[in-house]
């Protein structure tokens, strides 16, 4: 494998003869997926750079064995350095992510006593030339990185506390959702109809909750799905997926309805005249009600909460977590309509949490849970004994 120095920042500042000299005994390593570059607690008398692949960066707690996973590094990075300047043992265990493979740089064998700078040769002086260049070399990446770290420490504290406010205002409005749940008896006699009338006030604070902290985050809008990236590949999902959700709901009255003796003899779909209840005012206007909400929930559920959580958690199923956590809330968010139809929420939840993951973008779920919806709530209907 031919080494590109340029696009290294290790070998950059060197000069091409040092360069040259530092290739003849640069060593490449494969590694398989899950195979320790650097274990934590241990000296190294070598230094890496990253070739090919990605690899995890893992930390102990003092307090707890499991390791935590703090960071990933790519192509061009340099791995052990501390561990090279202070001779103590490695900070973080280093795995990879993948198939990797890395330039081993035979440091020791470079430093002052090292078997390529021992003696008053031509060749040792040059190998003494090559580390000299090489320690500078690293003192300014080194010097980037921790620039780099800073400016990112920094983010990252921002993106906490908005998430720590964001999940506040979370818990208050669960708090006022579980009193309104206690008071709905009381209460529902004297509110319209349909319970979109109730859940709209609600769902709307929700989506002030899940704004602020966007905002507050200071990231792009496209980190929460919004904006322009994944919009079409969002949409693709929406006309493979949507017409999948449309058929497990009929499958599932039509199961109900055969195996449960009262609901028998009532008809799998409450109502096919689709145009003429599209003329009626009041479809219309709980249509307006329900896309409005659909787009607010989605922007709460998955804008907000679940790619709030892909900032935050780390480790192998942190994205189903998320996605998990973000289903559960768009369910419990349900509960003033009935406990069993807040369960079924769960479902289309999930699928709409792995659309969303697939693609980031809220657009593509919006239409699909606008589109499931209206035709289980104004064509199959739920209206059952």
């Amino acid at each position: 494998m031919p080494i590109l120095f340029e696009e290294i920042p290790l070998f950059r500042g060197m000069t091409s003869a040092s360069r040259e000299r530092l290739g003849h005994v640069l060593t490449l390593r494969d590694l398989t997926d899950g195979e320790v570059l650097l274990s934590e607690g241990t000296p190294t008398a070598e230094l890496f750079v990253l070739a090919e692949g990605k690899m995890r960066v893992s930390r102990k707690h003092e307090d707890d064995d499991d390791p935590h996973e703090v960071a990933h590094v790519g192509e061009g990075e340099v791995l052990g350095e501390m561990s090279i300047f202070d001779g103590l043992p490695t900070t973080a265990t280093v795995t990879a992510e993948g198939p990797c493979r890395v330039w081993v740089v035979p440091y020791t064998r470079l430093c002052p006593g090292g078997d390529l700078v021992r003696g008053d040769t031509p060749e040792a002086r040059a190998f003494s030339r090559v580390h000299d260049e090489l320690v500078a070399s690293m003192v300014k990446v080194m010097a980037a990185r921790l620039r780099a770290m800073s400016k990112a420490d920094l983010a990252e504290a921002k993106e906490r506390a908005a998430l720590g406010l964001f999940v506040v205002d979370a818990l208050v409005l669960l708090a006022g959702y579980a009193v309104l749940l206690a008071a709905l008896p009381d209460v529902k006699p004297n509110l319209p109809g349909s319970s979109s009338y109730l859940s709209l006030p609600l769902i709307a604070l929700f989506a002030y909750g899940g704004v602020r902290f966007i905002r507050r985050t200071g990231k792009p809008l496209s980190s929460f799905g919004l904006g322009l990236s994944n919009l079409f590949g969002s949409l693709g999902l929406f006309f493979v997926v949507t017409p999948l959700l449309l058929a497990i709901a009929t499958g599932a009255k039509a199961i109900a309805l055969a195996l449960h003796a009262p609901w028998k003899g009532y008809p799998l779909f409450e109502r096919t005249d689709v145009l003429v209840r599209l003329q009626e005012p009041h479809v219309v206007r709980l249509l307006a009600i329900y896309a409005v909400s659909c787009v607010a929930q989605e922007i709460i559920v998955r804008g907000a909460l679940q790619s709030g959580l892909w900032l935050f958690l780390r480790g192998k199923y942190a994205h189903a977590r998320a996605i998990l956590v973000a289903a559960l809330l768009f369910s419990v968010n349900h509960l003033h309509m009935s406990f069993f139809f807040a369960a079924a929420m769960f479902v289309p939840g999930v699928v709409w949490g792995i659309m969303f993951a697939k693609r980031p973008h809220v657009l593509g779920v919006t239409l699909s849970h606008l589109v499931a919806g209206a035709f289980v709530f104004f064509i199959l209907g739920i209206n059952l004994p």
